[in-house]
């Protein structure tokens, strides 16, 4: 008997039973070609999903006496189902059925399936979606088979040779297999973190029906629910994970471009989140739904026709059940995951924009306002979430109404196309007309509330000067014309949205009463409305009409978006500060500056010229010179905060920095000094002592735990001054620049500061690398050297002594100081100049750490614990229902 690569006889009839319940079964060829097919085409088609997730997967391997049981189970079963599967295969290949094709590719099919097995246990992989529903396809590829032999040994009495006892063992098998995969791979050595989300532990039946989840609601129902007890993040949606994948995307995309433009988030964004199942399961609910429609066809069918055997009914019952659940199923796993893609994109565009808020050219800081860059991270992401919420809508629309159209008209034939160009009509016009004017409209608004946010946040910062002079009512009535303004626009992008809205929402009836009046009408002798065209036609017009209602919606985020990516395009390719400053660890010098000139705006006037500056390691530098001469721009060009425009700036090792005006969080005074930095017991405590800030917390009520208020508002100009260097102080850095630091502090407070923490000799910074820029005289003989600038280049450096012999710019700085103090007495400017030959002689004041300056605002209703602001309280119980029906 020769081979036949195909089959002549598909089905047959059941020969044990004639009644509307016998079943066919399927014929020896069937069942040895298309049913060992099936399984391996399914492998071949999802099975490099698989492989990817294997390859990318970094779990660490797991040992074998971490192995679970339904590890175990799981590697016997498939092991035993691949031996049966050989069997199997031998016996078709020596009946001659079929070609020996198919036996060879439904073994490579389930050495495929045990291999993989395999590397998902290796790999760290708990449960595999693929390997879940291949054991289901499985399965069910051996079903005819199954009832095949059992009938065959039932009603004949006889054993069809060794396969009857391979699918006897094999299909029971395949059940259990699917059973197990029910189920994850538990580690029995690893304590569960009960914090943890047991998202990614579960089964992939789990995740489907989002049982994982059960427990938490049940623990929680009988409860008030608190942070405590919510699950971590997951490690794969945190903002760090993935706006680190989105910067290497981003700095894909910006190496592409050949030349400087506005370059769109979207694509790196997009590409970030490219591995999510989003689009495919859209396009699974967009195509599986029509499979409704046809089972409803055949149900009416089998309604209306009686001689039809029952099997055939509930076979079209089954299978609109199925196709229900399934895209039901895919629906929810594709709203889900989009919800996280959305959290994900929204997370990483906060993160871009302040980081580029950060970054940005002197030139584009005055360009851009505080309250656009406010809006930016707060309107305009929330604007593209909204749109990433719709964006399978808008891919799987058209898809939608093109497959329902196609079948419309195989049903209705060209009353379809009718009833579709009254669609169109309806659609198109209205569509494109509103959209635009809505763009426009969206543009308009966004601009006025920029000005709205930019114009209240001055407001707040100047609120002082408002109250002092009385200017209330003039500031309210600016903020109020803005928002007047603004609510103008949105009441006519209202109008545009309700008028789209509308045209939507009259479209089902127009286009169904369109669709049948036309059916009937172009031949009423032929087209009969019967049940089954009007339960099939209103049923895909119903799956058609599902999008055409979203539509509206999605236009109008659409245009949102649009405005949006433009208003993010034009932010993110503003000019950023070129990073000019060259760090390294293990350099010669602490810092070098070679002919360096800056400016603080492209193309303008040079602040800085040709400075040539070199700075040894543990070497104590002082910055002089008459005010507007640089000294601060100096230390703003070691921070990389300045244009360069021509020579070299390197830093070796990392930098602190003191500003001249203190910045202080609202916190207590101890974590202003830590700055999120680790508590080192000794080193803090020395910080303290070094710093002057003993006494201080002797005053506080509650120490260094004490709340200084909103920009240190309850402290000192000097208090704020000290807790500023003590924090650059305990940051332990290399290289420490400090603008000024003396300025805001009495003489023999500043004394006890030079001599504690800058000194050379006796500072607690001894030994690491300062540049101190001043404008007091008595503590330059102290320094290795002095550097004078004057109109922005360096007069003279060298040390305090070299400086004054040389009779220059020092010299003459020195004498302007010193002309400044002939307000005082005749006597105290000669003891002036006495202290230039011998500065010993002007700290000599016996040391007393205080400050004369008084705080500038006293908290009265601060409480036993240094605490300004009050912790809040959850209020944990049950709720009245009069207060219910009240707030209702």
């Amino acid at each position: 008997m020769s081979r036949a690569p195909f089959c002549a006889v598909y089905f047959e009839p059941y020969p044990y039973s004639t009644g509307s319940w016998a079943v066919p079964e399927a014929s020896e060829c069937l069942q040895q070609s298309v049913f060992r097919l099936i399984p391996a085409l399914f492998l071949l088609l999802t099975g490099p999903f698989l492989v990817l997730r294997l390859f990318y997967n970094r779990d660490p391997q797991k040992t074998l006496e971490k192995l679970g049981p339904t590890v175990y189970a799981k590697v016997l079963i498939s092991f035993i189902c691949l031996l049966n599967g050989i069997a199997l295969s031998i016996t078709d290949f020596i009946s001659n059925v079929v070609s020996s094709f198919y036996p060879f590719i439904f073994i490579l099919c389930l050495i495929g399936a045990f291999l993989l097995t395999l590397l998902c246990y290796f790999r760290g992989i708990r449960s595999s979606a693929v390997l879940f529903f291949f054991s289901i396809v499985l399965a069910a590829s051996l079903v005819l088979e199954f009832r095949y032999r059992i009938d065959r040994f039932v009603h004949e009495g006889g054993v069809d040779g060794f396969c009857f006892y391979a699918i006897v063992v094999f299909f029971p098998l395949s059940v259990v297999q699917i059973l197990l995969n029910c189920f994850s791979d538990y580690d029995w050595t690893q304590k569960s973190d009960t914090k943890k989300s047991p998202e990614f532990k579960s089964s992939i039946l789990s995740q489907l029906l989002y049982s994982w989840y059960t427990p938490f609601i049940v623990k929680n129902y009988s409860k008030s629910l608190v942070l405590e007890d919510v699950y971590k993040l997951n490690a794969k949606d945190a903002s760090e994970s993935v706006v680190n994948e989105f910067k290497k995307h981003w700095k894909e995309s910006k190496n592409e471009d050949s030349e400087p433009k506005e370059r769109s988030l979207m694509w790196p964004i997009y590409k970030t989140h490219a591995g999510d199942i989003v689009l495919i399961t859209g396009l699974y609910y967009a195509l599986g739904s029509f499979i409704i429609p046809i089972c409803i066809g055949k149900l009416v069918d089998f309604a209306g026709n009686l001689s039809l055997p029952t099997w055939q009914g509930l076979g079209w019952a089954l299978g609109l059940f199925v196709a229900d659940l399934s895209i039901s199923l895919a629906n929810r796993q594709s709203e889900c995951r989009l919800q996280t893609v959305s959290m994900n994109i929204t997370s990483t565009l906060i993160s871009v924009i302040y980081s580029k808020a950060l970054r940005l050219s002197n030139d584009a800081r005055r360009a851009r306002t505080t309250g656009e860059i406010v809006n930016l991270m707060s309107v305009d992401v929330n604007t593209v979430r909204n749109f990433n919420d719709h964006l399978m809508d808008l891919v799987t629309t058209p898809i939608t109404i093109s497959i329902g159209v196609y079948m419309l008209y195989d049903l209705l034939g060209p009353a379809a196309f009718i009833g579709f160009g009254v669609l169109c009509l309806v659609i198109i016009p209205t569509s494109l007309c509103v959209s635009w004017q809505c763009q426009v409209l969206e543009g308009e608004r966004m601009e006025i509330r920029d000005e709205r946010v930019k114009m209240t946040n001055e407001i707040l910062n100047g609120i002082k000067a408002i109250k002092f002079y009385a200017w209330e009512d003039s500031m309210k009535k600016i903020v109020k014309d803005l928002r007047k303004s603004e609510m103008g626009i949105l009441k006519k992008l209202v109008t545009w949205i309700a008028l789209l809205t509308s045209a939507f929402g009259c479209i089902p009836l127009i286009v169904t009463g369109t669709t049948f009046g036309s059916f009937i009408l172009l031949d009423p002798e032929k087209n009969i409305l019967t049940p089954k065209i009007a339960f099939m036609a209103l049923t895909i017009n119903d799956i058609i009409y599902g999008p055409i209602f979203s539509l509206a919606n999605t236009m109008y985020c659409l245009i949102n978006f649009l405005v949006s990516n433009r208003r993010l395009k034009s932010f993110m390719s503003e000019n950023e500060l070129e990073r000019y400053v060259e760090y390294s660890p293990n350099a010669e010098h602490a810092i070098s500056l070679q002919n360096a000139s800056f400016s603080w705006e492209e193309s303008s006037r040079m602040v800085l010229k040709n400075l040539s500056i070199t700075v040894t390691q543990g070497e104590l530098v002082a910055i002089v010179g008459e005010v507007g001469c640089g000294k601060s721009s100096l230390i703003s060009a070691l921070l990389g905060e300045m244009t360069k425009e021509a020579g070299r700036v390197h830093v070796s090792g990392s930098v602190a920095y003191v500003p001249q005006q203190a910045w202080i969080q609202n916190g207590t005074l101890k974590d202003n000094i830590l700055f999120g930095a680790f508590l080192d017991g000794r080193l803090y405590k020395d910080v303290i002592e070094a710093c002057a800030l003993g006494p201080d917390l002797e005053l506080l009520t509650a120490g260094d735990a004490t709340e200084i208020g909103e920009k240190g508002i309850n402290l000192s100009g000097g208090q704020k001054q000290r807790v500023s260097l003590a924090r650059a102080v305990y940051s332990q850095r290399d290289v420490f620049l400090l603008d000024d630091p003396l300025s805001a502090v009495d003489a023999h407070v500043g004394k006890h500061l030079f001599d504690k923490v800058l000194s050379s000799e006796t500072g607690i910074l001894k030994g690491r690398t300062r540049i101190l820029v001043t404008h007091g005289v008595n503590f330059l003989k102290f320094c290795d050297r002095v550097i004078v600038l004057k109109g922005g280049t360096i007069s003279e450096q060298g040390s305090y002594k070299e400086l004054l012999a040389s009779e220059g710019a020092f010299a003459e700085y020195l004498k302007e100081y010193m002309t400044e103090k002939k307000a005082t007495p005749a006597e105290d400017v000669e003891h002036a100049l006495e202290n230039l030959e011998s500065p010993e002689k002007a700290v000599e004041k016996p040391m007393e750490v205080k400050d004369h300056h008084k705080p500038e605002k006293e908290e009265e209703d601060k409480d036993e614990e240094g605490k300004l602001i009050e912790n809040e309280t959850l209020a944990i119980g049950q709720f009245y229902r009069s207060f219910e029906i009240g707030l209702a």
